[in-house]
């Protein structure tokens, strides 16, 4: 073999095992590299607003502030509306809101046709007195007899809720529209 020959095979044979020394050392590295943390090493956040109705009661849930969440409950029949707070601390019922829709919606036709869902709404720095916040949740209530939609939301005091101390308030109308033309009713 000739020396230029051999030199250029010995280069190869030095770089093919290099290569490979470096692909089993990262490997290795790689394989000692602590896993994906399984799900119970994660803690869970869900941050989910739901509604359900039924033909007497119907129920939706909606975040009220930061890691605070309402359950807004309907009642069909009587027209109260209500929403619940528990304390993240205790789980214990901190907070109770309510209202009675029938009042705002005026002249009922036949058995009441409700609806009801939560959203998002930001009411800024309005309505602020110290520790008494407005909500970050909006609760739609529509009656499908009447075509007319409201629209409730609360203030609560954000410091007696992180206390587990209990408090009631009203739930306070702050929209009222309808989804049909002046007039038109389903009898």
């Amino acid at each position: 073999m000739q020396p230029a020959s051999r030199w250029f095979k010995t280069v190869w044979i030095v770089a093919a095992v290099s290569v490979l020394a470096n692909v089993a050392l990262i490997g290795f590295w790689i394989g000692r590299a602590p896993s994906a943390a399984s799900p119970n090493d994660v803690p869970l956040i869900l941050r989910a607003d739901s509604a359900s109705g039924g033909k007497s009661v119907s129920v939706a849930t909606g975040r009220i502030d930061g890691d605070i969440e309402g359950l807004f409950v309907l009642d069909h029949l009587t027209g109260n509306l209500f929403c619940t707070m528990l304390s993240p601390r205790t789980g214990q019922q901190v907070g109770l809101f309510q209202t009675n829709v029938t009042l705002q919606l005026g002249d009922r036709v036949g058995d009441p046709d409700f609806a009801m869902a939560t959203g998002y709404i930001e009411l800024g720095v309005a309505g602020r007195t110290g520790n008494v916040r407005p909500a970050q949740c909006v609760c739609y209530v529509s009656e499908g007899n009447s075509g007319r939609v409201l629209a409730y939301t609360l203030q609560f005091d954000r410091q007696r809720l992180q206390n587990a101390v209990p408090q009631e308030g009203p739930l306070q109308l702050i929209w009222q529209g309808s989804i049909r033309a002046p007039g038109l009713r389903r009898d």
